[in-house]
């Protein structure tokens, strides 16, 4: 069984591997893309029973919801930076004495 798991997964992998890199690098610098692939396949393999027969599209979808994340992530990020830094900046006019 777990052979015949790892051929399907490798199987999957060699088939669509492509075809999720060209969908994330439209979306994502390269480094990224390639993370987001990795993720995308590191869910298809923890959820392999429920990948249907024809992949590509639940694989894309799957791949789409890995970059929604990423930009979700970065914007709460860049949202908890401007948090800080306004809370750490003088208040204006005046001078911040050490």
């Amino acid at each position: 069984m777990d052979d015949d798991r790892r051929s399907r997964f490798v199987a999957l992998y060699e088939d669509h591997a492509d075809a999720v890199m060209s969908y994330c690098l439209r979306h994502l610098t390269p480094s990224a893309a390639e993370d987001a692939v990795s993720d995308t396949f590191l869910t298809a393999w923890r959820k392999l029973d429920d990948v249907p027969a024809e992949a590509r599209g639940w694989l894309i979808v799957t791949a789409r919801n890995t970059i929604r994340n990423r930009y979700r992530t970065q914007a709460r990020a860049l949202d908890v930076k401007d948090r800080l830094t306004s809370m750490t900046a003088p208040p204006s006019g005046r001078q911040r004495s050490d």
